[in-house]
């Protein structure tokens, strides 16, 4: 009897019509595109930082005087919270130089969140130095009276912030009007994608005064890139109160509020309310001060007495004092009573009390 062909396996058949959906092909096909998208701008960005590196580097060499490019003493890529005044111009070559806007904005790196202030150009304040009290608007033309200098404009900015905040500005960058936009949607409102357009970039490179490094500037780009729209948190600067409150509230989990060191603030000088300003400096960073009062004596020169010099907030206080001598406890060095109840005790002296 003649064999019968042999039969594909139905249960082999069915399973093969089974396995496969149109619904599963699309869905691979759309998470490919969505890869192949964020592979994209992923390139882009790097691509778009790399050009900018480049420009800013030409731009240091070939302009040496034009900007501050140069870091300054400490590292804030692994800082858990970072701060930067914004501050926008109408022409980044006009002398002096016409303020736009200026946002005081607060990276939390570890809270996963952008809080910013700006800053009303009318409101007025008692600037540092022999200046009285003057508006905001003016503050940067001020301080480029003596040299035309962009950067000590900035710097009498950034002092003035500073004193207001009683917050230390890691990094201050001053920008054209022409890319303001791409700056503030990027780092205020986390929004766009300007910073990624080569000829915004250009525009940046050549219209800044920084002191921010090309690695920082990726680091904080990456970072707020990673962020929803609703981790960005815009205020106004108000009163000194309610200003101390939302910061307190922003660091109340930093590095510096969960090691817990007690601090003491003597004030070493003769000028009224300065332990009392290095506290609510100390506070609003994190720390846990527990005294602030009088020194016993004048001291000429700034002292930290310290149980170690790791602390998180001896380095925060050094950040924005600039206390140069530091003497660990186990030394000796200091004869005030509050400096054997507390882990670090900060006397203000005549060296820095005139800036403060």
């Amino acid at each position: 009897m003649p064999k019968r062909p042999a039969k594909a396996s139905k249960r082999i058949s069915n399973k093969r019509k089974r396995g496969f959906s149109w619904k599963t092909l699309v869905k691979a096909r759309r998470t490919q595109k969505k890869f192949r998208k964020g592979a994209a701008l992923g390139l882009l960005a790097t691509f778009s930082l790399v050009f900018l590196a480049g420009i800013w580097g030409y731009k240091a060499i070939t302009k040496p005087f034009a900007s501050a490019e140069s870091s300054t003493s400490f590292d804030i890529n692994n800082s858990d919270i970072v701060s930067l005044a914004i501050i926008s111009v109408e022409d980044i070559n006009a002398i002096p130089a016409k303020t736009s806007s200026i946002h005081f904005v607060i990276f939390d790196k570890a809270g996963g969140k952008v809080v910013s202030y700006e800053i009303d150009l009318a409101t007025t304040t008692d600037v540092p130095g022999k200046f009285g009290v003057e508006p905001y608007s003016n503050i940067l033309s001020l301080g480029m009276l003596d040299s035309n200098e962009l950067s000590a404009g900035s710097a009498l900015l950034v002092a003035t912030l500073e004193k207001d905040f009683a917050f230390n500005t890691d990094r201050y960058m001053v920008v054209d009007d022409a890319v303001t936009t791409a700056i503030l949607d990027t780092f205020v409102h986390g929004e766009g994608n300007s910073l990624l357009s080569l000829d915004v970039l250009q525009e940046l490179a050549l219209s800044i005064d920084t002191n921010v490094t090309i690695s920082e500037f990726f680091n904080l780009f990456t970072f707020v890139r990673s962020l929803r729209k609703d981790r960005f948190i815009a205020h106004l600067f108000e009163n000194e109160e309610s200003l101390d409150i939302s910061l307190r509230d922003l660091t109340f989990d930093s590095n510096v509020a969960t090691e817990k060191a007690s601090v003491g603030i003597l004030n070493g000088t003769d000028m009224p309310g300065v332990a009392n300003f290095a506290s609510r400096v100390v506070r609003n960073a994190g720390g846990h001060v527990i005294a602030a009062e009088n020194a016993s004596k004048i001291y000429d020169e700034s002292l930290l007495l310290v149980e170690s010099t790791d602390l998180a907030v001896v380095k925060e206080i050094q950040k924005f004092f600039d206390v140069k001598n530091v003497v660990l406890k186990s030394r000796g060095g200091v004869n005030e009573g509050i400096s054997d109840r507390v882990d670090v005790t900060l006397v203000i002296g005549v060296d820095i009390a005139g800036r403060l």
